[in-house]
């Protein structure tokens, strides 16, 4: 969210509170970096906005399983 923490910031905290944490990254700015690039910045898979339902149950599926 613009001028708030930010996906990757909160991502860190919750690192913090839970180094397992599975985390998708989802934007709808092409530009955002943890979008290009999700596993550098610590997110188990990324969704680019808009998706759909299906796009979005298969995504935590695999993170799931993972």
């Amino acid at each position: 969210m613009h001028g708030g923490l930010g996906g990757v910031g909160a991502l860190r905290a919750l690192r913090a509170l839970d180094p397992g944490i599975k985390a998708a990254v989802m934007s709808g700015h092409a530009a955002n970096s943890a979008l290009g690039d999700y596993l550098a910045h610590g997110f188990q898979a990324a969704l680019a906005k808009p998706f759909d339902l299906a796009q979005l149950r298969a995504t935590i599926a695999r993170l799931l399983r993972a």
